[in-house]
């Protein structure tokens, strides 16, 4: 079974290297085969998803997510004003 997954993390990846337009292949192949990390399907995956916007909508998406719960916090903490 696990041998079964890894092969279609391989392909997954795969398919989203090969989904990238030509000019955005050449920097993702330079930087995968700089990578001095396992080669693994995972690893692969980051970064072709570093070159394809996936990456970067994640980590826009767990930044609001950051500011909207420090909003909370900081608006607990002035509601509380002993701890200030």
């Amino acid at each position: 079974r696990m041998r079964s997954f890894e092969a279609q993390m391989w392909r997954k990846a795969r398919a989203m290297y090969f989904a990238l337009p030509l000019e955005l292949r050449g920097p993702c192949k330079a930087e995968w085969e700089a990578w001095r990390g396992p080669h693994n399907p995972f690893n692969l995956i980051y970064v072709v998803q570093k070159h394809n916007g996936v990456g970067a909508a994640r980590e826009e998406k767990m930044a609001a997510e950051r500011r909207a719960s420090n909003a909370r916090i900081a608006a607990m903490v002035s509601a509380q004003p002993c701890l200030v």
